[in-house]
């Protein structure tokens, strides 16, 4: 009898502990496109937005200039760093990695904001994390005429919500830049690695989701 009551009490525990994980464990994210709009702001005209930055990476015919690594979220807290430099990706045009000046490039379009809302869900569905940030950037700036290039690419924290016993922690960098156009004409290409951070009351989960930006304006989820 004192087996079977053992057993019992050992079979409960299990179920209660799976139940407990079920409610607890995320198990799920989504990612979705909210809004699009292209605001008439356009950048002619303007000074330089929040610098250049550091060299991140060069191609043959591109150089990309920000910082290596964006922190923008902490403790389901945004990270406001307004001196931060966006991300911008310009045509070499001499030695030593040289880059046009500001005033000799045109045409910009923009600026280009697209809303994404990334939303978490535990076991049984219910939603414990929603994110939404503001993809911003400038495009299609031309030098001499030709290229399509891309200035004052940032992510931008917009809404965080998140259930008691959970954090989240958000970064984001540059991956990659190639040329999509050609050696007289660039188009930039840019990979944004998005990487999210849940921390709950079981463990931490990482998840990532890649952009690809194009010195046109696309944008694509990958």
């Amino acid at each position: 009898m004192k087996i079977l009551i053992l057993l019992f009490v050992t079979i409960f525990s299990l179920q209660c502990e799976s139940a407990y994980r079920s409610i607890d464990e995320i198990s799920t994210m989504k990612i979705k496109l909210v809004s699009e709009v292209l605001v008439p702001d356009n950048l002619e005209g303007k000074s330089k937005i929040n610098g250049d930055g550091i060299i991140i990476q060069v191609t043959r015919e591109l150089i990309a200039f920000g910082q290596y690594l964006y922190s923008i979220v902490k403790d389901s807290k945004p990270i406001i760093t307004i001196n931060s430099p966006a991300i911008s990706i310009l045509p070499i045009i001499g030695p030593n990695q040289m880059t046009p000046t500001f005033a000799q490039m045109e045409q910009w379009k923009g600026a280009k904001i697209q809303t994404y809302q990334f939303v978490f869900e535990n076991m049984v569905g219910i939603e414990v994390v929603s994110f939404k940030y503001k993809l911003h950037l400038y495009y299609g700036g031309k030098y001499n005429h030709t290229g399509q290039y891309i200035k004052g690419l940032v992510v931008i924290p917009d809404y965080i919500e998140v259930e008691p016993g959970y954090d989240l922690a958000v970064d984001y960098k540059l991956l990659d830049v190639v040329n999509m156009g050609t050696s007289q004409s660039p188009i930039p290409s840019a990979s944004i690695l998005l990487n999210l951070m849940v921390d709950g009351p079981i463990d931490l989960k990482s998840f990532s989701a890649t952009f690809q930006v194009k010195g046109n304006g696309e944008i694509t989820v990958l």
